[in-house]
């Protein structure tokens, strides 16, 4: 064989002509490609269904603690507040109770109104006239939003319809432990929940916190005053916010419960005078009726 054709051989036989058998030779990686971009989502679908929380935040209960709040929504896993994937420019913020961390609102702020959003998904408000709120009420879940006009803000509430919080029977619909004649002691040990985030109990008086009513964004206060110890009168408060016709449907849950008036001096309407004695005093001004339930405890 001659020199040219053993060269060649000996290339072949390592592979090539100058290359070390020793190192192994690749292919550059391509680079990933870019993401198409996602098309934001209707802000519609953010709300669709009945009314009730955002679809993101859905598995919060006002019922929840903290803790159980951040661990059902990963988002709120270690703050209060994010932007759900896929709605351009939608916030979502939890606020929670001082003392019990039990969800006290769920806001939504929504881009170009919130108002607008709500009445496309939901149809037309309930818009109470003392107030400039729209609402919309969800019975079955105990929920109501609320947004005022050109707000970008919509509130997530739980609440008490008036008719749950008033009863049909002797005692006012959320009693347990009838009310009149209890101790402190009592009071704190029948109606903890009601009290761990109101106005701390002195020896006069405790105020137990309810949710809101029908279209109000205002806790529900039951103010117990006690004489002697004891529990002697109820007063709460029922918002018909300036609506006629919501304060003529109180009035008539308040006949049903206790019968026909059987007084009357100026706004104060006396239903009953003893066993025990009810009263309901009107305050236009403030759109509240004011219901008072008391008994002379010497008797």
């Amino acid at each position: 064989m001659n020199p040219p054709a053993k060269l060649l051989a000996c290339c072949l036989a390592l592979g090539g002509c100058g290359s070390d058998p020793g190192v192994t030779t690749t292919t550059a990686p391509k680079p990933p490609a870019t993401p198409a971009p996602v098309a934001p989502r209707p802000l519609t679908q953010l709300l669709e269904g009945p009314v009730a929380l955002p679809q993101p935040v859905r598995a919060i209960d006002f019922k929840m603690d903290e803790q159980m709040v951040r661990r059902r929504v990963k988002q709120f896993a270690a703050t209060n507040e994010f932007e759900p994937a896929g709605f351009s420019g939608v916030r979502l913020r939890v606020q929670f109770f001082k003392r019990s961390r039990k969800v006290r609102v769920l806001q939504a702020i929504v881009p170009g109104g919130a108002q607008s959003l709500l009445t496309q998904v939901w149809g037309e408000p309930i818009r109470p006239a003392h107030t400039n709120l729209a609402c919309w009420l969800n019975p079955q879940a105990g929920l109501q939003a609320t947004v005022q006009p050109e707000d970008d803000t919509a509130l997530f509430h739980a609440y008490r319809p008036a008719a749950s919080l008033l009863g049909t029977d002797r005692q006012l619909g959320f009693v347990t432990t009838p009310l009149l004649g209890m101790e402190i002691a009592d009071i704190q040990s029948a109606y903890p929940d009601y009290l761990l985030d109101s106005i701390p109990a002195t020896d006069t008086r405790a105020v137990l916190m309810l949710p809101p009513t029908e279209c109000s964004r205002e806790p529900t206060f039951v103010d117990l005053r006690l004489a002697r110890g004891r529990v002697d009168r109820i007063h709460l408060k029922l918002p018909y916010l300036g609506d006629p016709q919501r304060k003529e449907t109180l009035l008539g849950m308040i006949r049903t419960k206790y019968g026909d008036p059987v007084a009357q001096r100026d706004a104060v309407v006396t239903y009953r005078l003893n066993g025990p004695k009810v009263l309901v005093a009107d305050d236009p001004q403030s759109g509240v009726l004011s219901l008072f339930i008391s008994q002379d405890l010497q008797n």
